[in-house]
């Protein structure tokens, strides 16, 4: 690292996290896509050793240091579900990524449907066929939304 000051970023707060679970500087490397040299640096940082110092002392248990902690990262964490989303090549990790990242923006894909069970089912479509239900249903639908049934 240079003598210039050094702005740190999520990804520095994630090598430092791998330092102190035990992984490996090229293990941390490669996880992060970052030289040896790098993590290292990160590592034997000043702000490094202050994390480090702070995990060692439990004094990063406290709620607000968490939440800051998690602040710091929560752009790493975002990045990589983008990258799940776009670029994996399981389907569902794809799906389910970009399921929670449009459901962090406010978007929902799906509707949850509350169904009131406290009575039995009706049994109106009892002995009908298939097509005399699919034209009860159109009918009623239909019925409710003032548009003409369709045959």
């Amino acid at each position: 690292m240079s003598n210039k000051a050094q702005i740190f970023n999520a990804v520095d707060v994630q090598i430092v996290r791998y330092h102190i679970m035990g992984y490996a500087t090229s293990d941390i490397a490669n996880l992060l896509q970052r030289t040896a040299n790098y993590v290292n640096s990160v590592i034997s940082s000043p702000f490094g050793q202050e994390l480090i110092c702070k995990y060692i002392n439990r004094q990063i248990d406290t709620i607000l240091d968490v939440q800051t902690m998690a602040q710091m990262i929560a752009p790493a964490c975002m990045e990589e579900k983008l990258r799940l989303a776009l670029h994996s090549n399981d389907e569902k990790v794809r799906s389910t990524n970009t399921r929670d990242i449009l459901e962090m923006a406010g978007h929902t894909a799906q509707r949850t449907i509350l169904l009131d069970r406290t009575e039995k089912p009706d049994r109106i479509y009892d002995g009908l066929s298939e097509a005399e239900i699919k034209a009860s249903l159109l009918a009623a639908i239909a019925e409710e939304t003032g548009e003409k049934t369709l045959h």
